[in-house]
């Protein structure tokens, strides 16, 4: 009896070690959160839209442009800003994130270039790539000798 008892209580034991080992899912690997554009350019006047990818459940999120004269940011929300483009140059913009007991910093890094003036564009394209003075175009037309 002694030896079918400790069969018994073996097998029961062994039965429990592989019932425990059989792998449980645990929550999926959370992946860590990230900026969607780490470098940009942009033209004086131009609006663009950073967002924070895999932001699952985050606390809180700070916005911070070094130097906002050369760009500012609005529409700040805990996934996303929008950067405005103000004069030429560079700066930087950090978006720090409480995620937990984690916390995480990213940069992106903004230039800012000079647009291009429209109205010059407008110009040269209306005349061509003939430039003629006030009293050249009157002239201009007229090809007919005497």
């Amino acid at each position: 009896m002694k030896k079918t008892t400790e069969k018994t209580l073996a097998l029961a034991m062994a039965a429990v070690l592989c019932i425990t080992t059989v792998a449980v899912p645990v929550d999926a690997k959370v992946k860590k959160p990230k900026l969607s554009i780490k470098k940009m350019i942009l033209n004086t006047g131009e609006k663009k839209k950073i967002k924070i990818k895999n932001a699952g459940k985050v606390k809180k999120v700070t916005w911070k442009s070094k130097k906002t004269s050369v760009a500012f940011l609005t529409k700040k929300t805990k996934k996303s800003v929008t950067i405005v483009a103000k004069k030429p140059g560079k700066t930087t913009v950090t978006c720090q994130i409480k995620s937990g007991k984690k916390t995480y910093k990213f940069n992106c890094k903004v230039t800012v270039k000079k647009a291009a003036n429209p109205s010059e564009a407008d110009e040269i394209i209306c005349c061509g790539a003939e430039h003629f003075s006030a009293g050249d175009r009157e002239t201009a037309g007229n090809s007919k000798t005497k």
